[in-house]
């Protein structure tokens, strides 16, 4: 690809979004885990569609259910 480019689908696929807790000063390890539920070839893009969680100290603290991004080729 020559000029990159990432779109948000949000408005094209349905996606949850669930949070229970914040990051704060005190703590001490953040991670992030992405499952792949998707991969499609789209005509010079490609399209992901994954669940995703935001652990903090061993909590999980937000999940996305269905994000979805596509990658394209603007050059």
């Amino acid at each position: 690809m020559k000029k990159p480019r990432f779109e948000c689908l949000a408005t094209e696929m349905p996606m949850t979004w669930q949070y229970r807790g914040q990051v704060l000063p005190e703590n001490k390890v953040i991670g992030t885990t992405v499952d792949v539920l998707d991969f499609i070839q789209e005509d010079k893009a490609y399209v992901l569609v994954v669940n995703a969680s935001l652990w903090v100290d061993n909590k999980r603290i937000y999940q996305a259910s269905g994000l979805a991004m596509r990658l394209k080729d603007d050059g």
